[in-house]
């Protein structure tokens, strides 16, 4: 008798037994079956038909649903009968025991019962999946072909559920869900491979690498992807991945020459700046050295010898003096009356201290230092139109 054959022959009314090693064969067989292959659909005389096909998926589920009541009271008459035993804290009699061991096969007939029929469930879908059409080019805008199959997933799921828990339920019925689900995935790598040739010219013509990743997304239409325990991912999934990679590795490359091209232009400009920078520097320490310097320390000449009139003449006629005030402000004076006024006044306080003669830094930057009775100090001289312009004094 062929395996074909033989399931057939399984579902037929028999023992108890009988009907837990035709569970094991069914199982057995399923377990072993290679996925189907499109345009090859199983030849069984029981499912030749779309008709027979959905009834026999209906009668699969129909027993599923109802099994899950009868076990439920054949588990309920158990827990009675061992309970009575419980409390009398007898061994069971003969009968007893009879009826416990009846009820403890009726539940193993009838998951085995459930499992014969999700087995002729799965055989029922295959067929179908084997005759679908697996045309299905990339901007196909209709469903996937095996969008329906893979919505039944949880159908069976859902008829497995309840007997999830139960003593022979990883034995006969979590395999069942396995081989279902695997092979949807490899009926969804199947169609891939079939269209494989156009996806790939189509890829090829792409430099998008998001269109082409977008490609690949629509053949997975397992929330596994292209893997399951046993099944190959489809050939035609490489030559695709490679192109994204390839796209992504031109793209990455393209982001790499016009950062170092940014950072040369970056550094040209640095170099520019610089250059202006340094040319401002030298043409200001020029002045600074031919005119502002002389001012400066003519100034500073003319405070140590307490010259108010030649300290004046150097200064600006809308000069500022910003300096320290008594009172923890500043003191600020403008212009030439006021600065006259403060140069007396420092001259008749008898507080002028000690001025060093003043020097350039950075940039043509000119500083003279101060030592007073109240401590040491800086002025930072500004100049324009050839005159000391501002006067900066900080502690």
């Amino acid at each position: 008798m062929s395996g074909l054959a033989m399931i057939s022959a399984l579902a037929a009314p028999c023992s108890a037994h009988a009907q837990s090693a035709n569970a094991d064969a069914a199982v057995g067989w399923l377990k072993g079956a290679d996925c189907p292959t499109l345009g090859q659909p199983l030849q069984l005389s029981s499912l030749a038909t779309p008709e027979q096909r959905t009834e026999a998926k209906q009668k699969a589920l129909r027993i599923a649903s109802d099994g899950v009541s009868q076990i439920a009271s054949a588990q309920q008459q158990r827990a009675l009968a061992l309970g009575k035993l419980q409390q009398t804290g007898s061994s069971p009699s003969k009968g007893m025991q009879r009826e416990l061991d009846n009820l403890n096969t009726a539940i193993q007939d009838k998951l085995a019962t459930v499992a014969l029929g999700l087995v002729q469930w799965t055989q029922a879908n295959w067929i179908d999946q084997a005759l679908i059409n697996p045309a299905y080019p990339s901007d196909a805008t209709g469903p996937h072909p095996l969008k329906a199959f893979v919505t039944e997933a949880p159908v069976l799921q859902s008829a497995i559920q309840p007997y999830e828990a139960m003593p022979g339920a990883d034995r006969w019925l979590q395999p069942i869900q396995a081989k279902y689900q695997a092979c949807l995935v490899a009926t969804q790598n199947s169609i891939m491979d079939y269209n494989g040739a156009l996806l790939k010219f189509e890829a090829d013509k792409s430099n998008n690498p998001a269109q082409i990743q977008a490609m690949i997304s629509k053949y997975a239409v397992m929330s596994s992807g292209f893997t399951a325990p046993g099944v190959a991912a489809p050939a035609a999934l490489k030559p695709l991945q490679d192109r994204v990679a390839y796209l992504n590795d031109v793209e990455a490359q393209r982001r790499e020459a016009e950062r170092k091209e940014r950072e040369r232009l970056a550094a040209i400009e640095r170099e520019r700046i610089e250059k202006e920078r340094q040319a401002k520097c030298n043409a200001d320490l020029q002045v600074a050295k031919s005119k502002h310097l002389p001012l400066a320390q003519q100034f500073v000449s003319a405070i140590g010898a307490e010259d108010l009139e030649r300290a004046v003449k150097t200064l600006h006629p809308d000069v500022v003096i910003d300096s320290p005030s008594t009172s923890g402000g500043r003191n600020r004076s403008a212009g030439l009356v006021a600065a006259r006024k403060r140069l007396s006044e420092g001259f008749s306080s008898g507080n002028g201290g000690t001025t060093k003669a003043p020097g350039i830094y950075g940039c043509g930057s000119i500083s003279s230092s101060v030592i007073t009775s109240r401590g040491r100090a800086t002025m930072r001289f500004t100049f324009r139109d050839g005159r000391i312009s501002r006067i900066d004094i900080n502690t």
